[in-house]
């Protein structure tokens, strides 16, 4: 099973950092090295547009930043 929560909103109700949680055994579906929380984070521009997006480490691969 995975959950996916909205940690903060910006004054704009805007999503700035969610959290993804996999569960290990998740049916099956996904190996469990790949259990565990993972954070996303966002910025937003001026007209409110994405910026940039930060995606979290997982088994293999590190962390990146999107703009």
């Amino acid at each position: 099973m995975c959950t996916e929560k909205v940690e903060v909103f910006d004054d704009l109700a805007r999503p700035t950092l969610t959290s993804l949680t996999v569960n290990a055994g998740t049916s099956g579906r996904l190996p469990a090295a790949l259990a565990g929380t993972y954070k996303q984070s966002v910025t937003y521009d001026a007209l409110g547009n994405i910026d940039s997006r930060t995606l979290p480490a997982v088994p293999g691969m590190p962390a990146e930043t999107i703009h």
